[in-house]
């Protein structure tokens, strides 16, 4: 049988262990709630945001090169109906200027220049060497480069020939490389109403006979009775048929 004694000292042990169980019971429930409070604070949209945007603004900032899209270089030169056309302006280019010529549908400054033949009588101009008269001919007066060609004709034909611009060697005001296209496709227009007149079609492949015939009238017009000098000539059929 327990003395008096013992009981009590048991009572207080028991006590001692409620009180301790108790502390470990209120401190797991108040961390339980910590965490839970943790969790909600993360599923909160607006804490989330606040989060991040403290999270970025403590990081380095890191400049990003953003890459410009690549500008489409314009072509300065005509494309020519095909391949037969483009070979033709090419052998004549070439002949013009007596075979001196790299690229003749590149465009090339030299070429644009008001011929020193014909002591000013003369206003061939470009890498064709158009005259004045041969594009009043043929140009179409809606087309605003035509009509442009034409008058810068008439204004060669009236100045002096040691005039700086339009005289003999002369430049001329269309010799800028934004002019080049404009000219081509004014030159394969002549070459186009010229090859009407001979009742040929130089889109197809020619003849002998036929480059023959076309470059006569080019060079001197088939009502001259004049034939091209035997290099111009020699230039034309090279070109056109290598």
């Amino acid at each position: 049988m327990k003395t008096f004694k013992q009981y009590i000292t048991e009572k207080r042990k028991g006590k001692l262990i409620d009180k301790v169980f108790g502390a470990s019971l209120a401190f797991g429930a108040a961390s339980g709630l910590l965490a839970f409070g943790k969790a909600m604070s993360n599923n909160n949209p607006q804490q989330r945001i606040t989060n991040t945007s403290r999270n970025i603004a403590s990081r380095p900032s890191v400049k990003v090169a953003v890459a410009k899209p690549a500008e489409e270089k314009k072509s300065n030169q005509y494309q020519f109906e095909n391949d037969n056309v483009k070979k033709l302006y090419g052998a004549l280019v070439s002949a013009e200027h007596r075979g001196n010529v790299e690229d003749p549908y590149a465009y090339d400054p030299k070429h644009y220049i008001r011929t020193k033949a014909g002591k000013g009588t003369s206003s061939a101009y470009g890498p064709l060497q158009i005259t004045r008269n041969t594009a009043r001919g043929y140009a179409d007066p809606n087309n605003q480069y035509h009509t442009n060609f034409v008058a810068q004709g008439s204004t060669f034909l009236k100045s002096k020939i040691d005039d700086p611009v339009h005289g003999l060697g002369g430049a001329g005001t269309l010799s800028g490389e934004e002019h080049h296209a404009n000219y081509q496709e004014f030159a394969s227009h002549v070459m186009q109403q010229k090859a009407k007149e001979l009742k040929m079609d130089i889109n197809k492949p020619l003849t002998p006979q036929q480059l023959a015939a076309f470059t006569q009238h080019w060079r001197h017009g088939k009502e001259s009775g004049k034939q091209p000098e035997s290099w111009y000539s020699a230039t034309v059929n090279n070109y056109y048929n290598n």
